[in-house]
């Protein structure tokens, strides 16, 4: 993340009370540039933390994938 490690830190303590995001979401947490909140999802997205869901170009939600996944395999494993 670099220069950006301590915004990463911020807007994650986020993704733990609320694992789905947008830009919009991440610009107004983080105090990014539009632009700067769209390139930090990118590189979380390349490190495996964020999961585009919607398929589409703009209105874009991201998942906090890794998180997300710990309650699906409890809930997969105590009902099965």
């Amino acid at each position: 993340f670099g220069r950006r490690t301590q915004t990463a830190l911020t807007l994650l303590q986020h993704l733990y009370v609320n694992p789905l995001i947008t830009v919009e979401q991440a610009r107004k947490k983080t105090e990014l540039s539009y632009k700067a909140a769209n390139s930090l999802i990118a590189v979380m997205q390349e490190k495996g933390i964020l999961k585009e869901i919607t398929g589409q170009s703009r209105n874009r939600i991201f998942a906090f994938e890794p998180y997300l996944e710990l309650f699906r395999y409890n809930t997969v494993h105590k009902s099965g």
